[in-house]
């Protein structure tokens, strides 16, 4: 029988009462201590000859983003190891790699403990932990009227995936769009210090970030929350907008929709805070109506599409 990574979840919260938010919440007296937890496993998470280097760095990026999204920045992590044969160049680039990640985001000192041991695969466990003032926005708080802004423009690193894995020829694609999105693929860089800035304010009511893909991540909420996703548009990146006409329209929505791995926050916004969101670069892409599922504008009217996104299975 085979399971997927959601029903795995489900076996472990029924019986320990554990969150299937994003994130961990503890309190200690004013404070709350927010925690995450990921891991990056080469067999199933890493395209044929993804550096080392590449490996180490994302599995900062996916641990550190759950914390972010939440407008947390970490003051502590922990790292885990394992390996088999390996040579003593490629550990170092696994270091240098989580050091690119702590570095990108002034991190660096903030590991306090490090653990390795014996495994069959490559596997890189992150923990990020940090403290604060309120409770960090959960998945099941959208409101109807809320409105949807991102982080940033979607579609790259889906592009760069789909190169790496061959499903695209590398021909097919002009030059400064193949460096760009495989660039983006291996090495995401989510503007996680611009989310600080806007949890000053008590402006979002629910938000997540996009490992598991744009569409699949609002779905969660759509769930969580109760409510309906409406795409007034969809936030493609303008580099991918110029060469509409090799891709076509579909597969564009596609990897929009369906990528993952890009870490970007989706926040669901208090109407009254657009314009804080406009002016400090957000994207608008929608708003939170009735009904549950994902409603995509075309032709005036909004039509519910299908999501796929990214589950691991075993």
């Amino acid at each position: 029988m085979t399971f997927d990574e959601r029903y795995v979840i489900n076996i472990f919260t029924e019986k320990f009462k554990i969150s299937q938010d994003d994130v961990g919440v503890y309190k200690i007296d004013d404070k709350y201590l927010v925690m995450s937890i990921d891991s990056f496993v080469r067999s199933s998470d890493a395209p044929l000859n993804m550096p080392y280097y590449s490996m180490g760095y994302k599995a900062v990026i996916s641990s550190i983003s759950d914390l972010f999204v939440k407008g947390v920045y970490p003051s502590c992590l922990l790292i885990s190891l394992g390996f088999s044969e390996i040579a003593e160049i490629e550990i170092k680039s696994l270091r240098d790699g989580i050091l690119k990640a702590l570095n990108l985001y002034n991190l660096s000192n903030e590991v306090y403990k490090w653990d390795t041991n014996y495994s069959r695969d490559v596997f890189i466990s992150v923990t990020s932990i940090g403290l604060s003032d309120k409770y960090p926005p959960s998945r099941s708080e959208a409101k109807i009227g809320d409105l949807i802004y991102v982080g940033d423009y979607f579609g790259l690193e889906r592009l760069g995936l789909d190169i790496l894995l061959g499903n695209i020829k590398r021909e097919d694609v002009p030059p400064k769009l193949l460096h760009e999105s495989i660039n983006r693929f291996l090495y995401p860089s989510p503007k996680f210090k611009k989310y600080i800035e806007i949890f000053k304010e008590n402006s979002i009511d629910a938000s997540i970030d996009s490992s598991d893909g744009l569409g699949r991540s609002l779905i969660i909420i759509s769930r969580a929350s109760k409510v309906g996703i409406y795409i007034d548009k969809l936030p493609i990146h303008p580099i991918l907008r110029e060469y509409k006409t090799i891709f076509g329209e579909e597969y564009l929505r596609d990897i929009v929709l369906n990528g993952g791995e890009e870490y970007i926050g989706i926040f669901i916004v208090k109407p009254e805070y657009k314009d804080l969101f406009d002016r400090q670069g957000f994207v608008y892409i929608g708003f939170i109506g009735g009904g549950e599922g994902i409603y995509y504008k075309r032709n005036g009217k909004y039509e519910k599409i299908p999501i796929k996104g990214y589950l691991h299975t075993f």
